[in-house]
């Protein structure tokens, strides 16, 4: 079963939101390694590089200068389209694609997305092949575990 998130990105979003939503990337990726239990799509998560080879440490970063990158596990079978947002737009509309192959780091695929609508509003669309129910799932966690307000963009679309 595919998991087909598209993203279209429209502006640059400000440094203040963008420093916003990698810190609250980097609190949702130290609490799901923090969670011994924390599973996704009935698999536990782990987050690698871009290329899905080397997981993440906790001194690694997936936020990159103006990007956020990650990929599930490659060797565990667990890895699929690599997620990439960067804050930069560049001269026309950019619509990236990421098929997270139904494996657990489609989660964090979702949070980010989601982080990225709250902190960075307008900048970003987003097109999903999950129904809003599960975004809904992730939205509740974000909120509880970091104690935030963040909402179902009005943007988003599901099919």
């Amino acid at each position: 079963m595919n998991r087909h998130h598209t993203f279209t990105h429209y502006q640059t979003a400000s440094h203040e939101a963008w420093r916003e939503l990698c810190r609250a990337t980097t609190r949702v990726h130290h609490q799901v390694r923090n969670a011994s239990d924390f599973r996704w799509l009935g698999k536990p998560l782990v987050v690698c590089d871009h290329s899905g080879n080397q997981p993440l440490r906790y001194d690694d970063s997936l936020i990159g200068i103006g990007v956020i990158a990650f990929n599930g596990d490659f060797n565990a079978g667990l890895s699929g389209d690599p997620f990439c947002l960067v804050r930069s737009f560049v001269l026309e509309r950019q619509q990236v694609q990421c098929d997270t192959g139904h494996h657990p780091y489609d989660f964090l695929v979702m949070a980010v997305l989601l982080l990225a609508s709250h902190f960075c509003s307008g900048c970003y669309g987003i097109r999903s092949t999950v129904a809003c129910a599960e975004w809904q799932q992730v939205a509740d966690w974000l909120n509880t575990h970091l104690d935030l307000a963040v909402t179902l963009p009005s943007v988003l679309k599901t099919n």
